[in-house]
């Protein structure tokens, strides 16, 4: 409002004087005379007129009406009228009043327009004012989210600044347990490098003390138990083989018997043939399941017998090895002693190089395959090009041959055949029953 207030009034530039009206009396028809005829409570009067223009309570409005009364009325209640001597009669006698109402009137004119002019100005001042407030929130809120934003981007640093330092003291301390453990293995490296120097001249000892008994023992002893061994393994093996040959004769009796009952019935054509080859049949069954009986409790017997051989000669042997084993390891000292520990190191490293000749080995064996392999492609790229000559040969149809079965399966289809024999002679006799 200041700079309203501020502001300096419109001076219009200076003009000519306004010509005067003419007389009413001479132009009846003219908008003068027609205003003086209306009564009094139709005519237009300038406070009528101001009030039109001004708000009648603000200031403006106030100057205009001290303006107003600062102004002498006119005779007769409106303005002097022009007489027949025209516009030089009027200046004579009251020139100077028409020129005082005349700016006025332009000063009422000026204030007016001044008036508008401000308000027009003030409008637009308070819209940049609205526009301006408007801009200063969204500011203000733009502040506030950014404040917002960096308060987060604050708290996130840090979370991530303390995430960190706890990272950091939780690698130090791995590294100093790596350390730590590093500096521990070295300690115990060293201690086994010199227990394993030990465990080598002990081991050392042990072998010239082996080699010693070796030399002193006599090898008819070592020949003696060879040959007791091999003696046991030799009859355990021919009893063995007398059992089977013995089963496989039980067999053999079962199919003749089982071929000739099935060819006495097969000719039997009268009840009585049919009887005496059922009577014979059921005999032959009976003979069978005795035979297979007394082969199956022999069989038994004979593997109970070689089964208990086979375990007392496994304890003897067992017994001689523990024996072996405990003087070895009374030789050697007790589990935790330092020539225990030598002989576990030498039978890991003995295991090692065992491993490491089998993979040196295999290797030579793929080397080699592969050297064979290239040789192959060498020698098939450098063979002249196979060319088919003339009519191709006409080869013979070969005949189907019986491929011979082995004699264990030989041995599976007669027991077959002969349960499922006894079993349709079993299932004979109960129909007829």
């Amino acid at each position: 409002m200041a700079e309203v207030a501020a502001l300096p009034l419109l001076a219009l530039p200076a003009s000519p004087p306004l010509p005067l009206a003419p007389d009413d009396a001479a132009h009846p028809a003219s908008p003068g005379c027609a205003a003086v005829r209306l009564p009094v409570f139709q005519r237009h009067t300038a406070s009528s007129r101001s009030h039109a223009l001004v708000d009648p309570e603000s200031e403006t409005a106030g100057e205009i009406r001290a303006l107003m009364r600062r102004e002498p009325a006119p005779a007769g209640g409106r303005l002097p009228q022009l007489g027949a001597g025209g516009a030089a009669d009027y200046v004579r006698h009251g020139g100077d009043d028409l020129r005082e109402l005349v700016a006025r009137k332009r000063q009422i004119f000026l204030a007016h327009m001044s008036l508008d002019t401000k308000h027009s100005e003030i409008a637009k001042l308070e819209q940049r004012a609205h526009q301006r407030e408007e801009a200063l929130l969204a500011a203000e809120q733009a502040l506030e989210q950014d404040s917002q934003r960096f308060e987060e981007y604050l708290k996130e640093n840090d979370a991530k600044l303390q995430e960190a330092l706890r990272a950091a003291e939780a690698a130090a301390r791995a590294r100093a347990e790596k350390a730590a453990e590093a500096k521990r293995l070295a300690a115990s490296i060293a201690g086994l490098k010199g227990e394993m120097g030990k465990i080598e001249e002990q081991l050392q000892e042990c072998q010239r003390l082996k080699a010693f008994l070796d030399s002193v023992t006599p090898e008819e002893w070592f020949q003696s138990q060879a040959a007791a061994r091999e003696g046991k393994k030799t009859a355990m093996r021919a009893e063995w083989r007398a059992a089977c040959d013995a089963l496989a004769a039980y067999k053999a009796e079962a199919a003749a018997a089982k071929q000739r009952a099935e060819h006495d019935m097969q000719w039997a054509r009268t009840q009585q043939q049919w009887e005496r080859a059922e009577r014979v049949a059921r005999e032959a069954a009976a003979a069978l399941r005795e035979a297979l009986a007394q082969q199956a409790s022999k069989r038994r017997l004979c593997g109970d017998r070689l089964d208990g051989e086979a375990e007392s000669l496994r304890r003897e042997i067992l017994q001689k090895v523990e024996a072996a084993l405990e003087e070895c390891l009374a030789a050697i000292g007790p589990p935790g002693s330092q020539a225990a520990l030598a002989a576990e190191a030498v039978e890991r490293a003995r295991k090692k190089e065992r491993r490491q000749a089998a993979r040196a080995t295999k290797l030579a064996a793929r080397q080699a395959e592969h050297e064979a392999r290239i040789q192959r492609v060498l020698e098939r790229a450098a063979a002249p090009k196979f060319q088919k000559k003339g009519k191709p040969a006409m080869m013979r149809s070969v005949l189907q041959q019986q491929e011979a079965v082995a004699n264990s399966s030989q041995q599976e289809d007669g027991e077959d055949e002969l349960a499922a024999y006894l079993a349709r002679i079993d299932a004979t006799f109960a129909g007829c029953q």
